[in-house]
């Protein structure tokens, strides 16, 4: 009976030895054939990075208030809506520009001067 268990576990430590030597193993050939075929593998890691063209742009947003409407623009000056609240012009730039990413910041400040409330 005592036998059995210390055969059970010389074979378990086998075991063990034999998943952790492969796994090195493993690691070993990948770094093979990267030092063999750097210009390959750079070309893949080329392909599946992401391009600057395609990650999200943060564009600064300028608001004004004219009277009971407020107009927002880019900095670059091209007008994205109007409306009578900020919320308003929000949901109009959402519907205008359904793909576009536009985040924007108002602070205390300009909230008090364009009267509308800043949470």
């Amino acid at each position: 009976m005592q036998s059995e268990l210390v055969e059970y576990f010389i074979w378990g430590l086998l075991l063990v030895y034999c998943y952790k030597t492969g796994l090195n193993v493993g690691r070993l050939e990948v770094l093979r054939e990267i030092l063999a075929r750097p210009q390959e593998i750079e070309r893949i890691v080329k392909k599946y990075r992401i391009s600057d063209d395609k990650k999200e742009t943060v564009e600064k947003m300028t608001v004004e208030r004219h009277g009971n409407v407020i107009y927002v623009y880019t900095d670059a000056g091209e007008f994205l809506a109007q409306g009578n609240s900020l919320d308003d012009c929000l949901e109009k730039i959402e519907k205008r520009f359904p793909g576009r990413k536009l985040k924007g910041y108002i602070s205390k400040e300009q909230a008090e001067n364009l009267s509308i409330s800043a949470k």
